[in-house]
């Protein structure tokens, strides 16, 4: 994490090649995010946190799906995790609306939480993940 966002790096890959698009996807538009309300373009960071929004939920789904299919054991866990961080990134998100003035500290927080997320919730379930592609290999 830099104060211009989120740089990925192999270490924050769960093993799935689409949930990692996908958190790449996010983070690029996390960056996109703090890159706008770096340049005071408030109005379009506030759009781009209406895509980021849409993004995760996709994503979220996508992920609940594959890790039910391959019969996760915490499942129920997991998905407590991602609602407590992901809230957080939403609750974010709105601030950038009633809070203008500190629109380049929400969006860098928005960041440093969802890069929270990936080596926290996400963690938790890519050793599983990658010993199943591996077990079916």
């Amino acid at each position: 994490m830099t104060a211009d966002g989120i740089i990925w790096d192999d270490g924050m890959s769960v093993g799935d090649p689409g949930l990692d698009r996908d958190h790449r996807r996010i983070i690029d538009a996390l960056n996109h995010i703090v890159a706008l309300a770096a340049a005071a373009r408030r109005k379009d960071a506030i759009d781009e946190a209406v895509h980021l929004s849409v993004l995760i939920v996709a994503h979220v789904e996508r992920e609940r799906l594959l890790l039910r299919r391959a019969g996760y054991p915490d499942l129920e866990g997991l998905e407590r995790k991602q609602h407590d961080s992901l809230e957080r990134i939403h609750e974010l998100s709105k601030l950038l609306i009633t809070d203008p003035e500190h629109a380049l500290f929400i969006a860098q927080t928005m960041a440093r939480a969802f890069a929270g997320y990936l080596t926290g919730a996400e963690a938790d379930f890519s050793g599983y993940l990658q010993a199943m592609q591996t077990a079916e290999g």
